[in-house]
């Protein structure tokens, strides 16, 4: 299969340093719109979006958030580059009942602008593969156990250091989530149409059909000959 790569976008705010939430604010998670076969969003604020993930246990790739995030700095005339913030980051924090994650806190780093009076979309691993691999390991992945990320966007404006405010978005693991097993792959029924799933991970917020090759899980199912 071949992964679908996001913008390497991530979004942080503030109007002065370390002030908190005067700059900027996460508006939330975005969703594809049904249909949509490319990992690509827009940033206007009418899009769809998710108020909680879903990562199978054993997904290769990490859990992707998309996050919509809107300027509260006001525009002025002649001045934008100077209230256009520069996105350098973000600071996550990982919790969940019974796991110790081998990295609770680290920063992901990545590279925008954010406009005045301008909303734009991030694209940022929030739930690494180690952190699944943790999971797995405390004995949590069989069954559900959801994973409360905080996320604080960071960067500068006019060359001070601004922290956004947190947001908290929770993130459900588990062996028997997105994943809909079809079988041996060369035992297809003709005419299956199986499900690609999640453009910007198949194996997150959504539902993927696959099939196994040997040992192999191949995400999505080919369509059968």
């Amino acid at each position: 299969m071949v992964r679908a790569l996001i913008p390497a976008l991530l979004l942080a705010a503030a109007c002065t340093a370390n002030s908190g939430d005067e700059g900027m604010f996460v508006v939330n998670n975005s969703a594809l719109a049904t249909g949509t076969t490319t990992c690509s969003f827009t940033g206007a604020l009418d899009q769809p979006f998710i108020t909680s993930g879903e990562v199978y246990s054993g997904s290769p790739f990490g859990y992707e958030m998309t996050p919509l995030i809107e300027s509260r700095i006001a525009e002025v005339m002649g001045l934008d580059t100077q209230k256009t913030i520069t996105i350098e980051g973000a600071h996550v924090t990982l919790t969940a009942p019974g796991v110790t994650f081998t990295t609770p806190k680290f920063d992901a780093y990545f590279a925008a602008t954010l406009p005045p009076a301008s909303s734009i979309n991030a694209g940022f691993e929030l739930l690494p593969v180690q952190a699944l691999q943790d999971i797995t390991a405390a004995g949590s992945a069989a069954n559900d156990i959801q994973v409360l990320a905080n996320v604080v966007p960071f960067g500068t404006l006019g060359g001070s250091r601004i922290d956004g405010s947190p947001f908290q978005y929770p993130v459900t693991v588990g062996s028997n989530l997105v994943v809909n097993m079809l079988g041996d792959c060369t035992a297809l029924a003709s005419g299956t149409v199986p499900r690609a799933g999640n453009p910007c991970n198949v194996y997150q917020d959504g539902i993927v059909d696959c099939c196994t090759s040997g040992a192999t899980l191949v995400c999505p199912a080919p369509m059968p000959m």
